[in-house]
């Protein structure tokens, strides 16, 4: 007795169950791979000002939407990559004090090629308010020229930030990374002014 070919229904049957064991097992890669940054790399502003009448007490300072990290010697900001003119209004400065964002990033290996933009884990930055502007691999640095400082900055794309620092065994772009100190004036390892 010879089979013929499976019947309509049998080969339906077979492929919806084919089907569902696909769906089963890619399912949970599909659901990681949505958490990565979208293809443009943009995110979403990390910082923003504290908004804080207490001159002093947490002067001239942020805090990050994706919180802090405790670290020695004030938070860590957790920041995100390709974060695109970011505009943070500073208040409550005092005119002709030197203010640092200490780049966390500094401490990872860099590799030797040189480049035309610092590695700080900001592409660029700009300022209103401030003179004596530095930005160098190790962060910003500005003197307030008044009580109200604007700041405008970028972060580098996940891609662009590990060309930096492409011997990092372990190259984070789904989530916020611990970044930079929080804004600080006169400790130990505060960045000198330009």
């Amino acid at each position: 007795m010879s089979r013929g070919p499976p019947s309509p229904r049998l080969w339906h049957l077979s492929a919806c169950l084919w089907l569902a064991l696909w769906v089963c097992l890619a399912a949970p890669q599909l659901a990681f791979a949505s958490k990565f940054p979208n293809r443009r790399a943009a995110n979403a502003c990390s910082l923003r000002s504290l908004d804080t009448n207490d001159l002093l007490d947490r002067n001239c300072q942020v805090v990050s939407n994706h919180g802090e990290r405790a670290s020695d010697g004030g938070g860590v900001l957790n920041m995100s990559f390709g974060e695109a003119n970011c505009t943070v209004e500073l208040t409550n400065c005092v005119p002709g004090v030197c203010y640092s964002i200490v780049d966390k990033t500094y401490e990872l290996v860099q590799d030797e090629v040189p480049r035309k933009q610092p590695s700080s884990f900001f592409s660029s930055v700009s300022f209103e308010g401030a003179k004596d502007v530095s930005h160098t691999p190790k962060g910003i640095a500005f003197r307030s020229e008044g009580s109200r400082v604007v700041l405008t900055y970028s972060t580098h794309t996940c891609s662009d930030f590990y060309w930096y620092h492409g011997k990092e065994k372990r190259q984070l772009c789904n989530r916020p990374y611990a970044a930079v100190r929080e804004i600080d004036a006169g400790a130990p390892y505060s960045l000198p002014c330009a």
